[in-house]
């Protein structure tokens, strides 16, 4: 069924706008392509980083932090990044180092989960690497240095929480088509299982399901597999129509509506994690940062 859909956007709704763009363009880099009442947009790769007020979305405000879902950018060099980052501003934690890679894991001041994440030599072995290697080859695949901070640094990873290890394959895999890059074993001790934790491929990304068990490891990982509401990501269809029929047609409660990209239309996970469909309209290609939806909806990645 997701054959033909790709990641187009993560929506992070946010209490104070004013507070979440200081954040996002001073500390971390990011320059908006498009702004309204209520919204900003910046370039995030081969996808579109939203912040959305949350009250005019109609979100309760954030309230802490939300370890449900983790929002994962492709560093080439995250020594560089990190001096880049502080430079600026940026309070950041110690770098983490795993068979994996090296990983910075901060949040932002309403609480999401974002990670600077460098592939080891040993990640780069595996199946997983050739979604590196093509962002990495693609013609706008190479962001300007790492001093200019994370603007256009591609999201490689969402990675989000399960506790229902075969509920999620049915969900992902069987219900919704997702297609597995790569199935393995968490590098970073939040699973144990040779299957625990499965890497989709939607586009450009890797939607990533990590099994975490029952409530009581769930919490000694300090990870919840219950979204907050604070994300939304966003799919681009080529036909919303036919998209939205057969997601009803397998069970699924799909709402309809509009949003800046045209209509819509909405589902949740059994986790609530809320995604949306968009068949992008030409009026919104023709506006601000319209130029960058048109070209993740053509990447041949």
């Amino acid at each position: 069924m997701l054959n033909d859909w790709r990641l187009l956007y993560v929506n992070l709704h946010v209490g104070d706008l004013a507070a979440a763009r200081a954040f996002y363009e001073n500390d971390l880099g990011f320059e908006p392509i498009a702004e309204g009442p209520g919204t900003v947009s910046y370039p995030a790769g081969h996808a579109v980083l939203c912040l959305d007020r949350a009250e005019d979305a109609g979100v309760p405000p954030p309230q802490g932090r939300d370890r449900s879902i983790a929002v994962t950018f492709l560093i080439d060099d995250i020594d560089e990044m990190r001096a880049a980052l502080e430079a600026r501003g940026a309070k950041l934690p110690k770098t983490l180092v795993s068979p994996a890679g090296s990983m910075i894991d901060f949040y932002d001041p309403d609480g999401h989960w974002l990670s600077l994440y460098q592939p080891s030599g040993k990640a780069l072995g595996w199946p997983s690497a050739a979604k590196v290697r093509a962002l990495r080859s693609a013609p706008d695949g190479r962001p300007s240095p790492a001093r200019t901070g994370l603007n256009d640094h591609d999201v490689l990873y969402l990675f989000l929480f399960v506790d229902d290890l075969a509920g999620s394959s049915a969900f992902y895999h069987e219900g919704l088509g997702f297609q597995p890059i790569e199935v393995t074993t968490c590098n970073r001790g939040v699973t144990s299982l040779a299957d625990g934790v499965v890497k989709y491929d939607v586009g450009a990304t890797m939607l990533t399901t990590h099994h975490v068990g029952d409530a009581e490891h769930a919490a000694l990982h300090k990870v919840t597999t219950k979204s907050s509401g604070g994300l939304a990501v966003g799919f681009h269809v080529p036909d919303l129509d036919a998209a939205a029929a057969e997601l009803a047609r397998a069970g699924l409660d799909v709402t309809r509506g509009t949003g800046p990209l045209g209509a819509i239309a909405s589902f949740s996970d059994p986790g609530g994690h809320v995604y949306h469909l968009a068949e992008v309209s030409e009026a919104a290609l023709a506006r601000p940062g319209g130029d960058k939806m048109r070209h993740i909806v053509t990447a041949s990645l």
